[in-house]
């Protein structure tokens, strides 16, 4: 976001009530990272109140593949990074990983357990 700086975020964006969430996860993909995949799976769902009431969506995207270059919207400063397993589970620390608590929450529920942990792995198939 233009407007705050040093934000480790997943790729991600709004869809209307009418969009396909999965098309839409995957252009935002594509659009921000310049990475496509074809094998997908919806992770997390939830509701969030605040200004708005609205639901959040993770879907995992496996196997992915650099095929351009990021296509950002004016204002849009992003960086790609890549991260590994371990690193990932790590961001939950990070004040400035800007996921839902729901998200944060279940980080720290694997980071702790052991099970977890191995099952969340094997969906990514990291």
């Amino acid at each position: 976001q233009p407007n705050r700086k040093d934000n480790i975020n997943l790729p991600s964006g709004r869809a209307d009530q009418n969009d396909d969430l999965l098309n839409e996860a995957k252009r935002e993909l594509l659009e921000e990272t310049g990475y496509q995949s074809d094998d997908w799976e919806l992770f997390l769902h939830h509701g969030r109140d605040g200004k708005v009431i609205h639901e959040i969506y993770y879907f995992i995207a496996r196997n992915c593949k650099k095929i351009q270059e990021p296509q950002l919207e004016v204002g849009e400063k992003i960086e790609t990074k890549l991260i590994d397993f371990e690193n990932f589970i790590k961001l939950k620390e990070k004040n400035n990983f800007r996921v839902s608590p729901e998200f944060k929450n279940y980080l720290l529920q694997i980071s702790v357990n052991q099970k977890a942990k191995d099952d969340f792995k094997k969906l990514g198939r990291f």
